[in-house]
């Protein structure tokens, strides 16, 4: 899967099998870039717990995009733990945004939880051998950002993506963790109307 962006594609390949994350504040673009990336795929899929913009599919050129959308944890848990799509790319966005919520109820059913969905998000990449891209976000610290879910995301991610804003539609990724490329590497692109400049 390719973003069709020269910059980000010579950052990041995403590859099939894997569960790669895209993290930033919120309006940094990270469903624009996930969105980007369905537009190559014949058969995409979204969980969507974000109320994804029927405008922006459209402007991005991906309405065969298919779309589950969840409003509650419970209902995203129940999902995640047995979806079996017939899809060439799954995207959840976000899979954080109603695990915070479920976090300020019980903190460790919370991270229990979205433990055992990405466990299955990573199982599945593997078994169908397609590309996972979840969303997440990030919340700043007296030592800089921290990811909602922390440890969790990072260890079952095997691909990691920083997202910020560096401008009016200005943006900058840069990235974190890969199991083959160099971190720490970043490029700058913009968000328009298409998805991605």
């Amino acid at each position: 899967m390719r973003f069709g962006h020269r910059g980000l594609d010579n950052l990041l390949n995403i590859e099939k099998g894997i569960v790669t994350a895209i993290v930033g504040k919120a309006g940094t673009g990270k469903t624009s870039l996930a969105l980007v990336l369905a537009c190559g795929a014949e058969r995409p899929y979204m969980v969507d717990t974000e109320g994804v913009s029927l405008t922006r599919i459209k402007q991005i050129g991906v309405e065969h995009l298919k779309i589950a959308k969840v409003r509650k944890f419970e209902k995203q848990h129940k999902l995640l733990m047995h979806l079996n799509v017939d899809a060439d790319i799954l995207i959840i966005d976000s899979l954080v945004l109603l695990y915070r919520l479920k976090m300020l109820e019980n903190y460790k059913r919370a991270n229990k939880m979205l433990a055992q969905q990405i466990s299955a998000l990573h199982l599945l990449a593997e078994e169908k051998n397609i590309p996972v891209i979840v969303t997440g976000h990030v919340y700043s610290t007296e030592d800089g950002s921290k990811i909602v879910g922390g440890d969790i995301i990072k260890y079952w991610v095997k691909s990691l993506l920083f997202v910020e804003k560096t401008g009016p539609g200005k943006r900058k990724t840069t990235l974190v963790k890969h199991r083959s490329r160099g971190e720490g590497k970043n490029c700058k692109f913009r968000i328009c109307e298409k998805g991605i400049c």
